[in-house]
């Protein structure tokens, strides 16, 4: 079974989505040209160093889900 960092790191990467919702903004006048560039770079390397880092999470043991408290019948 899967862990859930493997699953997070998973959901990370939405270049497409990120970039579009980043030139809205920028369209919109929420921020500058220096915050729309640190944007920018933000969903590249997150787009870019995710498939390593799921290549990594895959090779090492996944952590154990915790279990719910189960009540012991009196």
């Amino acid at each position: 079974p899967l862990d859930r960092n493997f699953i997070g790191v998973g959901m990370v990467p939405r270049g497409e989505v990120g970039l579009i919702f980043v030139q809205v903004g920028k369209s919109a006048g929420l921020f500058d040209e220096r915050l729309f560039s640190i944007l920018i770079l933000t969903v590249f390397l997150t787009t870019f160093v995710t498939p390593p880092l799921l290549a990594w999470l895959s090779r090492r043991k996944p952590l154990p889900f915790p279990r719910d408290p189960v009540e012991e019948p009196a």
